[in-house]
């Protein structure tokens, strides 16, 4: 007997590994609105039970915050910032470190804004 049950969106991002967009969205909150210890929290949470790097995490952030209207110097900020942690990544740093690194950066971003 055929698999009876359908593929839907949730099932296409789980099965690739890809952050959900509505994981991504809670990600960008915690980011932009809690204290530092709530959203590294929260994204550690996420990130550990769904399995998601990163790295994978950061390509959707980006994705996110260049759609944003972030001032000049912030949006700089930002990107620099993620931009370095990549690198790191890439070269082998811890992930929960280099999450305190993004966690971080739109800590001083939301800062800067203030300002």
């Amino acid at each position: 007997m055929a698999y009876q049950k359908s593929i839907d969106e949730e099932a296409i991002y789980l099965s690739s590994g890809n952050p959900l967009p509505t994981d991504v969205d809670a990600m960008i909150h915690a980011l932009l609105h809690d204290t530092f210890k709530d959203a590294f929290n929260s994204i550690w949470k996420t990130s550990v039970l769904k399995g998601y790097s990163l790295s994978d995490v950061l390509n959707d952030v980006m994705t996110v915050v260049s759609a944003v209207d972030f001032p000049n110097e912030v949006l700089g900020h930002i990107y620099s910032s993620l931009a370095d942690i990549e690198y790191h990544l890439a070269s082998g740093a811890n992930e929960r470190l280099q999450l305190g690194g993004v966690v971080g950066a739109f800590a001083y971003a939301r800062a800067m804004m203030v300002e």
